[in-house]
């Protein structure tokens, strides 16, 4: 009974509340405490967005996808997942949702291809359903989608900046992961300038941004030496564009060695 006693003493000192059902939140609406189903599950997770307009293969818009939300791209996967992840996004897939984010990973691979998920890895993973894969008769499946088809992506900056923005790290990321399923390919990295300033200026500056790709790559777990990476300064066939589109870093994947 002192116990008791002394238990109520504490909580009514403390201004503790005990809540046994439901916790009211306002005047007339009440709320059963705990996670919400997307908090417990996150690929129900519910997503509306549009893809960047760099994002133009199936692969790198996974990766745009998962972004944030606690999952990943398996490094292992089936071993013809570059016909897939090579795919351009289609023009009706660039608008995605609403919809729970485990329905937009379904709708980009669509029926031929079922996902696995890992959820104590949190990852996933791509296998060709038995009945699909006769289509691939006579088609090479080494898993060097790089080999068939060359990315490009292009990273703008800022006047006089090297910082990386969000949007840069968005793509790198997904960069990164298609390297990390095709750890042979092989990638340019090459910063240019607009034609402000001196000559020495605009090499410096080009090739400050071309290392902040670089390190950023390395960062995420990438052996530095596959990189090639350049200062171009200001180039005449870039004159013609406008200033912002000059002030950029393009990453360009080669293939793979052989």
């Amino acid at each position: 009974m002192k116990i008791k006693t002394a238990l109520l003493a504490a909580l009514i000192a403390s201004n503790a509340s005990l809540v046994f059902a439901d916790e009211r939140i306002g005047r007339y609406t009440s709320a059963t405490p705990g996670p919400a189903p997307y908090q417990t599950n996150l690929l129900s997770s519910v997503i509306h967005l549009t893809l960047p307009r760099e994002i133009n293969r199936i692969g790198d818009a996974y990766t745009v996808l998962l972004s944030e939300s606690g999952y990943r791209l398996s490094s292992e996967q089936d071993p013809n997942i570059h016909q897939l992840f090579n795919q351009p996004v289609p023009a009706v897939h660039r608008q995605i949702g609403p919809m729970q984010l485990i329905q937009a990973l379904e709708v980009l691979a669509g029926e031929q291809w079922m996902i696995n998920i890992n959820p104590v890895l949190r990852t996933i993973s791509f296998e060709l359903r038995d009945e699909y894969r006769h289509f691939l008769d006579g088609v090479e499946s080494t898993g060097c989608f790089a080999n068939q088809v060359k990315s490009f992506i292009p990273l703008h900056f800022d006047t006089n900046s090297v910082a990386l923005q969000p949007r840069h790290k968005t793509l790198i990321d997904a960069l990164v992961s298609d390297l990390r399923l095709n750890p042979d390919a092989k990638i340019n990295i090459r910063g240019f300038s607009d034609p402000i300033g001196s000559d020495e200026a605009k090499m410096t500056i080009s090739l400050q941004r071309a290392l902040s790709v670089a390190n950023q790559i390395e960062d995420m777990g990438l052996k530095p030496q596959i990189l090639s990476v350049k200062g171009m300064g200001h180039v005449d066939e870039k004159h013609d564009l406008p200033y912002a589109q000059q002030r950029v870093v393009e990453i360009e994947v080669l293939g793979c060695n052989k």
